[in-house]
């Protein structure tokens, strides 16, 4: 699991986005530009990461001279800065409607 979380962020965008999957075969990224659940998704997997393996020297594993801590404060302005509503306090995606238990009806 560790090595797949330093795969994500070794993929990660300049700009601080995660891509939304990888090919280990071809190392072909793909990334789905509407969404917002790439950033947080990969921020809460490496946090479960840590609480079952209390391995905090991942923190410190650098990419190309940037630690995953920063990695991760680059993902979260990634959020603010494109993805963020003032007026709502909130960060906005699209309205993807992909997912087997959303209704149009609900």
């Amino acid at each position: 699991i560790r090595e797949v979380l330093i795969h994500f962020f070794f993929y990660q965008n300049p700009d601080g986005s995660i891509v939304d999957g990888y090919d280990p075969k071809t190392q072909e990224t793909f990334k789905n530009t509407v969404e917002t659940d790439q950033e947080t998704s990969l921020v809460q997997a490496l946090y479960k990461y840590l609480i079952i393996t209390q391995d905090t020297t991942i923190l410190s594993e650098s990419i190309n001279g940037t630690t995953i801590l920063d990695r991760i404060e680059l993902a979260l302005q990634f959020l603010l800065k494109n993805r963020y509503s003032p007026q709502h306090n909130l960060i906005w995606g699209a309205t993807t409607v992909d997912w087997g238990d959303v209704q149009p009806e609900d």
